[in-house]
């Protein structure tokens, strides 16, 4: 889904202060889960699709948040799994458990990895 940031929701009453860089958000999944799932075009795309969720503790589970422009948008996604380790989550997107959220430079290792090693 190109063209979307991982965004951060400020509430009104908040200050906000840059602490890194912009990051990339990468939305993937297996070869395998793709063989009999679409790919989304767009965030809304993910409630029809199995979703690898990300536990927050007692913050409850992530919305998947997006950001285009001026546009933010947080998706609930549907959790085939709830996972509380990024480690895992990629684990289980590449098993075919569904779509993972992560930071782009994060996954980058395991896709060119995979493309090397061939589907």
């Amino acid at each position: 889904m190109p063209g979307f940031i991982w965004g951060e929701f400020i509430e009104r009453d908040m200050i906000a202060a840059r602490v890194s860089r912009d990051q990339r958000a990468a939305i993937v999944a297996s070869t395998q889960y793709f063989k009999s799932h679409a790919k989304p075009d767009s965030p809304r795309d993910l409630t029809r699709h199995r979703c690898i969720d990300i536990s927050m503790g007692s913050a409850g589970v992530y919305r998947w948040e997006f950001e285009k422009g001026s546009q933010a948008l947080a998706v609930a996604v549907n959790g085939a799994l709830v996972i509380d380790d990024m480690d895992m989550t990629i684990r289980a997107a590449m098993d075919g458990v569904g779509l993972a959220s992560s930071l782009d430079e994060y996954v980058a290792p395991h896709i060119a990895r995979h493309a090397r090693s061939g589907p």
